[in-house]
């Protein structure tokens, strides 16, 4: 790939990744939102306090948000206590994604620093080819002749596999501490 169509790749990348990460985010805090409102009861007097209480505010939440009611429709509401859930499976998939759209953000940054430094370097050959005179070769000449090697989102490991595990891994361990869930 030359440097325009890395340059095209990298605002592609980034555009997806925001995409993805923003509509994910989006949806698993309103699948949590949803599974507040509709699992987390016990039948206790404090359980049933604290319910009312979150009820109220997930309901001024959804009056709020009603420009995201495709969301509110379509998100899952997971059932920790049922591990097994149907439910369950689209909520991780899509909490998931939320990684997925990092490691698109992380991929584009990262192109976009090559890019910075090849810029650096094209602005340097410039001026040596302007010291030639007439024979020196244009900038698009020299854009077109730069060869970058393609880099995947795959490559982010971290964010995309063991940052996914370890934050689902502590956010089990705490709604089992906080709520007493599964």
């Amino acid at each position: 790939m030359n440097f325009p169509e890395v340059r095209k790749r990298a605002s592609i990348k980034l555009c997806v990744g925001f995409l993805i990460t923003a509509t994910a985010m989006a949806s698993t805090v309103i699948s949590m939102l949803k599974m507040f409102y509709f699992t987390v009861d016990d039948g206790t007097a404090l359980a049933g306090g604290l319910i009312r209480s979150i009820r109220g505010l997930v309901g001024m939440i959804y009056e709020y948000t009603s420009w995201l009611e495709p969301l509110w429709i379509h998100s899952p509401a997971p059932d920790f206590t049922r591990p097994t859930s149907a439910e369950n499976i689209p909520f991780f998939i899509i909490y998931l994604l939320i990684f997925v759209g990092f490691s698109f953000i992380a991929s584009a940054k990262k192109l976009a620093k090559r890019l910075r430094v090849i810029k650096e370097k094209i602005e340097e050959q410039i001026i040596s080819e302007s010291i030639k005179g007439s024979a020196g070769r244009s900038r698009e000449q020299i854009e077109a002749s730069v060869q970058m090697p393609s880099s995947s989102i795959f490559s982010q490991a971290h964010s995309l596999y063991f940052a996914p595990l370890v934050t689902t891994i502590l956010g089990g361990v705490a709604l089992k501490i906080l709520f007493e869930i599964g």
